[in-house]
């Protein structure tokens, strides 16, 4: 079996984390586009909802920032 890694740019990792698809590789002669996408299941939009309030110091608690 062949096996290939796969170095994933900044911005193709910020795509997956905002839990979109992301495009890897595309051949139009052979026909072949190869993309990862993240399921779209209540797991997933979970952990975007916690992200999200990790980048959002509007959520953080006020209490703890001033100890």
């Amino acid at each position: 079996m062949k096996e290939i890694e796969i170095t994933l740019l900044p911005e193709e990792i910020e795509s997956l984390l905002n839990m979109k698809a992301i495009e890897l590789f595309e051949d139009e002669e052979l026909g072949i586009k190869i993309k990862i996408k993240l399921e779209d299941s209540n797991r997933n939009i979970l952990r975007k909802d916690i992200l999200d309030r990790y980048d959002n110091s509007e959520y953080w608690n006020k209490k703890i920032l001033k100890d």
